[in-house]
């Protein structure tokens, strides 16, 4: 007999937000969706948690995003301001 945990696939990222305990201190959320899995570059939707924010990073850009904003150096808007045309930020171009 196969156990399964509940399925999640389907849930948009404001259902998924309401699934947050009361007390998350975190500033972001970050979802490793289908889109995730399918791309190469593995682009995870991230979600600022004050304004409710998204987009789509590449991991290797998560920890800058997460330290400048834990110590309110930059806010979430620079980095989306900075997302490829395709959403996605892959870093500060030169």
């Amino acid at each position: 007999m196969s156990r399964r945990g509940p399925c999640l696939s389907s849930l948009t990222s404001q259902q998924f937000l309401a699934l947050l305990p009361d007390g998350y201190k975190d500033p972001l959320f970050v979802i490793a969706d289908k889109v995730t899995i399918d791309s190469q570059e593995m682009p995870f939707l991230v979600i600022e948690l004050e304004c409710k924010w998204e987009m789509r990073v590449i991991p290797s850009e998560l920890p800058a995003i997460h330290a400048n904003l834990s110590i309110g150096n930059m806010d979430f808007g620079e980095f989306a301001e900075s997302a490829d045309t395709d959403g996605v930020f892959r870093g500060f171009r030169s």
